[in-house]
C-alpha cells in the first residue's frame, strides 16, 4: 500500500513564482462589529468625562455630573467629600488633562454589558485645610496615573454615547442639579437602559480582568434551567453589586447617626432588629475608602435567590486616627429577591424603587411617592437580608 502525500506550496513556471492565493480575511460578524462601536462610544465618553468627573470632585460636588454615573459611584464620591469636609480639609484638583485611553476588556452577560477602559490621566492633586489653606497632603505639581474605568449598559440600548446635556431617550436638556429622571419624559438617565453609564473607577494595580464567562454566571443561568426560569433578565451582577456598594455606604451612614431606620427602604426589619439588638448598629468605621463589590455567591431557596456580595474597603476604627493608618476590610452583604421577580425598572440607579425607577425621596417611607410600590418587597429589588464582618485581609 503506498500512501502519497502532496504539498503544493507554489508553483514555479518560466522562472516566476506563483503562490496560492490568500485566504479571504475574515467577515467581521453582527458581534464584532457592535463591541467595536461600543468601545468607540465608551471612548467618546470618557473623553467628554474626564474633566467633567475632576472639577466636580474639585468643587466638592458631584450633582453636576451625577447622570453620567451610577448609585454606587456617585455615593462612594459623595461619602468620600463629606469625610473630607468633617475632617476640614479640601481636596483640590488642578488642570485635568486626559492623556490617552485605551480598551481594555469587554463582558456582555444577561440584561447588561460593559466595557472597560484604562484611563491615563495627568493632574494637579493636593489636600489643604479649609479654613487657613495649610498644604495637608500631596504638592502642587503634576502627577500622571491610570485607572480602569467600567462603563456599562442595558443589551440594546441605543444611546450613542455622544450627548453632554440631554436625555438620552428623548433628547430634552438636562439640568446640573443633581437630577436623575427626565423631566420631560420621565425617563431615569443614569439607569443604563438608555445609554453608557460610568459604573466604577479602579485603580489600574488592584484591577482584575473578569473571565469571558464567571462561575457565578454559570450558577446563574443553572439556578434558572433548575427552576424552569429565566434568571437573565433580572439577576445581573452588575446591577447586584452596584446596589450592594450603594447600600454598604447607607449602611454606614446610618451607623454614625445611629439611624438603623434610614435603612427601611433597602433591607429587612429583622436585620434592622439584629443589628439593633446586637450592637453591631453602632460599630460604624471611619474615613471609608471603598475598593471593590464582588458578586461571590448566587443560590435558590424556596421561592426567592439569595446573593452575597463581598465589600473590600479600608477604614479607621476612630475618628481620630489617621488616613494613613487605615486598615482593610471585607464585609460580606446578603441580599434576597423572589425568583419570579421582574427586571428592575431601576437599573443601574440602584437605590431608586424597583418598580418604577423613581428616586427614593426620604428614608423612612415605606411606598413609592410615585407607583406606591412597597420599597422592601423582594419582588421588584434586592433587599438586604443578611450582614456578615468577615475576617480582616490585607490586599496583595
Amino acid at each position: 500500500m503506498f500512501i502519497v502525500i502532496i504539498v503544493v506550496v507554489a508553483v514555479v513556471v518560466a522562472g516566476k513564482t506563483y503562490a496560492p492565493p490568500p485566504s479571504p480575511p475574515r467577515v467581521p460578524t453582527a458581534e464584532d462589529l457592535a463591541r467595536s462601536e461600543a468601545i468607540r462610544q465608551v471612548e467618546a465618553k470618557a473623553a467628554m468625562l474626564f474633566p467633567l468627573v475632576q472639577r466636580a470632585w474639585g468643587a466638592g460636588s458631584m450633582a453636576p455630573v451625577r447622570r453620567w454615573l451610577s448609585d454606587s459611584t456617585y455615593q462612594r464620591f459623595e461619602l468620600q467629600l463629606a469625610i473630607a469636609r468633617r475632617q476640614g480639609v479640601r481636596n483640590v484638583v488642578e488642570n485635568p488633562e486626559l492623556v490617552q485611553s485605551w480598551f481594555w476588556s469587554h463582558r456582555a452577560f444577561g440584561r447588561y454589558q460593559s466595557v472597560y477602559l484604562c484611563v491615563q490621566g495627568r493632574l494637579c492633586d493636593y489636600t489643604v485645610r479649609v479654613d487657613d489653606g495649610t498644604l495637608v497632603r500631596g504638592d502642587r505639581s503634576p502627577t500622571q496615573f491610570e485607572e480602569v474605568w467600567t462603563f456599562a449598559r442595558m443589551q440594546g440600548a441605543e444611546g450613542s454615547g455622544a450627548a453632554a446635556s440631554s436625555c438620552p431617550k428623548c433628547g430634552a436638556p438636562v439640568e446640573d442639579s443633581g437630577g436623575t429622571r427626565c423631566s420631560r419624559c420621565a425617563a431615569i438617565v443614569n439607569s443604563g437602559a438608555y445609554d453608557w453609564v460610568l459604573s466604577a473607577i479602579t485603580q489600574k494595580s488592584e484591577y482584575e480582568i473578569p473571565p469571558a464567562v464567571s462561575p457565578i454566571e454559570q450558577k446563574i443561568a443553572a439556578i434558572g434551567t433548575q427552576h424552569g426560569v429565566s434568571l437573565l433578565g433580572w439577576l445581573s451582577p452588575e446591577e447586584i453589586e452596584d446596589r450592594a456598594s450603594a447600600v454598604f455606604v447607607r449602611l454606614h451612614e446610618s451607623f454614625h447617626d445611629g439611624r438603623l431606620a434610614d435603612l427601611a427602604p433597602f433591607a429587612t426589619q429583622s436585620l434592622l432588629g439584629e443589628l439593633e439588638k446586637s450592637g453591631r448598629g453602632r460599630l460604624g468605621l471611619h474615613h471609608l475608602a471603598i475598593g471593590a463589590a464582588s458578586l461571590v455567591d448566587v443560590a435558590a431557596e424556596g421561592e426567592a435567590v439569595r446573593a452575597t456580595v463581598r465589600v473590600k474597603f479600608s477604614g479607621c476604627t476612630g475618628p481620630e486616627q489617621p488616613v494613613s493608618e487605615a486598615a482593610p476590610f471585607e464585609h460580606h452583604l446578603v441580599f434576597t429577591r423572589n425568583l419570579n421577580s421582574k427586571p428592575s425598572a431601576a437599573g443601574l440607579a440602584s437605590l431608586g424603587c424597583g418598580s418604577c425607577g423613581a428616586p427614593i425621596e426620604s428614608a423612612d417611607q415605606a411606598n413609592c411617592t410615585y407607583c406606591k410600590a412597597r420599597l422592601d418587597s423582594p419582588d421588584g429589588a434586592w433587599i438586604l437580608s443578611g450582614y456578615e464582618m468577615a475576617p480582616t485581609f490585607r490586599l496583595q
